[in-house]
């Protein structure tokens, strides 16, 4: 039997039945064998009827001391009922419309009983349960896998398919003998069978290890084979930076008005090494919010122009893609460098769309600011150099590549301001170089943070206002738009302040349904200090420069993950001047707090990236879906950091030692999962 033959092959499984199982995404009998429990019952224990918890489920071992009766409450439905005992008491068999019961249980014989547990005037009940014969207790007895089910599949049906095929299968293990041996790994086929069919937790964890394992082996030599490809087959487009470059460089980065710091410079300096050495850069600049990543973006930007090619950064948002534009622009102009800039967002008509598109595909723009629009089948560029993603958490492997494919080859830059775990790196940055900048610029204050509950609010709001009175400003940001029973909306809480606390300070609202004419006004007003204090969404969450705010006020922060709240905190705490973060609930979860006391504590990005992962996992913000890879099935990166090391190493030690077959196997099954997603 081939994993690849279609499970109409199993026995037990006609044409109605395979639909059903269609329906849970099994089609293959390997589609079958990887339909992993979702949890386990365990039924080793034998409990005492006096050790019992209500409403759980129990196994007890009992001798039937009452011959099994049968009565027929109405013309559907009919009862059959016995009494077992065992050393600490006894207890009642309940079966519904099964009347064989009668003939199939034994009075004076020992059976095991399994099955929820109730108490009924007084007696311990089980109703239904499955039993066994004491000698013959397989059926009943172990640790029994429950599986995901749709309408008309039980979980008979899933164990007796699985239990067919899997000591009969032929399953190939891409990782030789002498690789198993030497990282002393569980053989293949038994771990697909000891995840169905444990005979102990310590076998089932050891087969679940090694299915982890698989799984991060896939996506690691596939991101280390896209990587090493990608040196040996494109040919690095050639930047100078030569004296004339540097030179300008120089001007540029002595015309700031701040000192780059040494981490910028180190990361500058890895930039710098790639191009010396004719290596395409393939790099990803990770640092926390405020660290400086966008002033190394424009530097390499004006690299790439001064080389006669055309550069781009993609943004996920209008308002930074304004931002960066008018930054660039003014940088450009003090400096007397002729650039011409796009800016790609929304246009205010085809015509102009037309235009803008034409002069890109000619080559009259030298550097373009865009959001994801750019990545349109129908934006062409002339010779398009460098491509700059900044925020890549908001963008997908998809997205990065279909920008990266409108040039030949060009130097590529993702940027991120969620410092990204290392394990989550490998998984989702496996193909990239990766740069951190670790160092926040010299005269930052600490961001004072503070977890308090809505009795706080109004001090809060008198402490905004004697903020503004020294000339500051404030954020308030809510989870919601409109008005909600269980949140803060920013529209309730705009219309509330306006009339009460604020009625005589400059205040305005926003979020995403604004247009994006009355969007860019608030933000200029609020940066001009015209406006002290914005009630908003999470619209501001990325890349806002505003350095004259210092306080930012979260409603319901309980409603955000760490690295969120992390990156909405960085909109303040910019200047020279300190600043504060409120986070607002009511929530008493000691979940809840634990989070809370995380952004308290400590303003590491790093750590709380890592703590992020830890508490809530990386489905909530690094989802490999939106990365546009295969999901995991077992591996969790929050909780199998130990295992990703481990198959990072296996690959290391099979690219260095050339071994193509074991190579080519991997990635043939990377591919396969692949074609699966674009075909879903």
């Amino acid at each position: 039997m081939d994993v690849n033959d279609s499970i109409i092959h199993i026995k037990g499984i006609g044409t109605a039945k395979e639909k059903l199982f269609n329906i849970l995404n099994i089609f293959t009998i390997m589609d079958l064998i990887e339909h992993y429990p979702i949890t386990y019952e365990d039924r080793t224990q034998i409990q005492l009827t006096n050790e019992v918890v209500l409403g759980s489920k129990a196994l007890l071992k009992g001798k039937i001391i009452t011959s099994p009766e049968v009565r027929k409450i109405r013309n559907n439905l009919n009862i059959t009922k016995a009494i077992a005992q065992d050393e600490s008491g006894q207890f009642q068999l309940i079966w519904y419309n099964t009347p064989y019961m009668k003939n199939s249980i034994v009075l004076g014989e020992f059976y095991y009983f399994y099955g929820k547990i109730n108490r009924t005037h007084g007696q311990i009940q089980i109703e239904m349960p499955e039993y066994a014969e004491i000698n013959n207790n397989k059926k009943i007895f172990g640790i029994f896998p429950k599986y995901k089910l749709t309408k008309g599949l039980s979980q008979n049906d899933i164990r007796k398919s699985i239990n067919q095929v899997i000591n009969n299968v032929d399953i190939d293990d891409y990782l030789n003998n002498d690789l198993v041996k030497k990282f002393e790994l569980y053989e293949l086929k038994q771990a697909y069978k000891h995840i169905h069919f444990p005979e102990s937790y310590r076998q089932l964890n050891t087969a679940r290890d090694r299915l982890i394992l698989n799984e991060f082996l896939e996506t690691q030599l596939a991101f280390k084979y896209m990587k090493n490809e990608k040196l040996k087959n494109s040919n690095a487009l050639r930047f100078s930076i030569n004296r004339e470059v540097m030179t300008k460089i120089d001007r540029l980065v002595n015309s700031l008005p701040f000192e780059l710091t040494l981490s910028q410079k180190n990361v500058l300096d890895e930039l710098y090494e790639d191009l010396r050495n004719d290596i395409p850069i393939n790099r990803l600049i990770q640092g926390d919010v405020g660290s400086g990543k966008t002033i190394l973006a424009v530097i390499m930007l004006l690299i790439c122009h001064l080389n006669g090619y055309q550069g781009v950064i993609m943004v996920p948002t209008e308002i930074l893609a304004e931002q960066h534009y008018k930054y660039i622009e003014s940088l450009f102009s003090r400096l007397e460098i002729k650039a011409n800039i796009a800016l790609m967002t929304k246009f205010k008509s085809s015509k102009t769309r037309l235009e803008t598109l034409s002069k890109v595909s000619s080559g009259k723009y030298d550097l373009i600011i865009a959001t994801h629009g750019v990545i349109q089948r129908d934006v062409e560029f002339l010779n398009l150099g460098l491509v700059i993603t900044d925020e890549q958490h908001r963008f997908g492997v998809k997205q990065r590549k279909q920008l990266t494919n409108k040039g030949k080859n060009p130097h590529v830059i993702v940027m991120s301001a969620t410092p990204i775990p290392r394990t989550i790196s490998l998984s989702l940055y496996g193909d990239l170089d990766i740069s951190t900048i670790n160092v926040l610029p010299a005269g930052r204050k600490p961001i004072q943070t503070y977890c308090v509950n809505t009795t706080y609010r109004n001090r809060i709001y008198k402490f905004i206002d004697e903020e503004i009175n020294k000339g500051r400003q404030a954020y308030i940001l809510c989870p919601s738009i409109e008005i909600n029973e269980k949140l803060n909306s920013a529209v309730e809480i705009y219309e509330s302040l306006k009339k009460g606390i604020f009625k005589d300070v400059s205040i305005d609202i926003l979020h995403g349904k604004i247009n994006n004419e009355e969007k860019e006004k608030t933000m200029r007003l609020f940066y001009e200090n015209k406006i002290k204090v914005l009630i908003c969404t999470t619209v501001v969450e990325v890349g806002i420069n505003v350095p004259n705010a210092t306080i930012m006020l979260i409603e319901n922060a309980e409603r955000f993950g760490l690295a969120q709240l992390h990156q909405l905190r960085g909109r303040v705490g910019r200047g020279n001047e300190q600043s504060y973060c409120m986070l607002l609930t009511d929530n008493k979860s000691n979940t809840v707090q634990e989070r809370m006391n995380v952004l308290v504590q400590s303003t590491d990005g790093f750590y709380i990236s890592q703590r992020d992962l830890e508490l809530r996992g990386p489905g909530d913000y690094f989802g490999f879906n939106q990365h546009g890879l295969p999901g995991f099935k077992l591996a969790d990166l929050s909780k199998h950091q130990d295992i990703l090391l481990t198959a990072n190493n296996i690959v290391e030690y099979i690219m260095e030692s050339g071994n193509k077959d074991i190579e080519f196997k991997i990635l043939d099954v990377f591919n396969n999962k692949l074609k699966q997603i674009s075909m879903n």
